[in-house]
């Protein structure tokens, strides 16, 4: 009972961590879209940067169907999510639409790369 109350304890404390890690996330997309920034480089040499994801669902199967018949991309029918995903990150890139039947989330959050030594 004690390991299981330890457990239940470090989860909370775990969510309450992600959901400040989440504010401050939004805080540096808010800042660096207002001053127009996709990256820069902090103090130390790590470049904070800005990366978009792209999160894919058929929201009309029926439409998507019609959209991958007509646009002759029957490869579609056999793919993993994350194909979509790349599918969809790939069409979003170079500003085309979406298949029919298909919506996405996009969700931009900020990474981090520590300078080379």
């Amino acid at each position: 009972m004690i390991q299981k109350n330890t457990k239940d304890a470090l989860e909370d404390d775990l969510s309450a961590i992600n959901q400040n890690l989440e504010a401050i996330n939004q805080l540096l997309v808010d800042k660096m879209d207002a001053e127009d920034m996709h990256s820069f480089k902090a103090e130390d040499g790590t470049t904070i940067y800005q990366k978009v994801s792209v999160y894919p669902k058929v929201v009309d199967k029926e439409v998507a169907f019609a959209w991958i018949k007509k646009n002759k991309k029957e490869f579609l029918l056999s793919i993993q999510h994350m194909s979509l995903k790349s599918f969809c990150t790939e069409l979003l890139e170079q500003g085309d639409d979406l298949p029919g039947g298909v919506e996405c989330f996009i969700k931009t959050t900020v990474g981090s790369r520590r300078a080379a030594k």
